[in-house]
């Protein structure tokens, strides 16, 4: 095989666009196309992730590092998302509820909404939504996330 010193230290492929704001380094082989976190989880871990996710812990879909990738079945890599944009509370679940005048703290599990409770100000709310988020998605949990990608730091 011969190597080129004209491609030493260039980043391998191009980033991609999948969706709004979530772009991907991807690569082509043999003319396919394939996100390079895929098979730098491969090749780190000597498994193939198949139908499976492979997660970023940290959320930063370019820090394709061994140590910030890990498998997650759908429901678990959705567990781990950023807040979405029209989020007013600054916490996923958690929201003003109009006809109680209270914010109102609810998860997602298995494709249904569970209520947590009702709360007179917000700071209750989000602790409350946080430590069933703990309990329900464990290592998966966006808090749980963050802190692991910061001691792998």
């Amino acid at each position: 095989m011969i190597f080129s010193t004209r491609f030493a230290n260039l980043s391998a492929g191009s980033l991609a666009e999948y969706g709004p704001g979530r772009k991907y380094w991807s690569v082509c082989i043999g003319g396919n196309i394939y996100r390079a976190h895929r098979i730098i989880y491969f090749l780190a871990h000597g498994i193939d992730p198949g139908d499976l996710h492979v997660d970023h812990i940290d959320n930063n879909t370019q820090n394709n590092n061994p140590l910030n990738l890990r498998l997650a079945t759908h429901a678990e890599n959705t567990r781990n998302s950023v807040k979405q944009r029209n989020n007013t509370s600054g916490c996923p679940g958690v929201g003003w509820h109009k006809q109680h005048g209270k914010w109102c703290a609810r998860i997602k599990v298995n494709g249904k909404y569970a209520h947590i409770g009702l709360f007179d100000n917000i700071t209750d709310a989000i602790a409350a939504r946080k430590a069933k988020e703990s309990v329900i998605f464990g290592e998966y949990s966006y808090d749980a996330s963050q802190k692991a990608a910061k001691n792998a730091a």
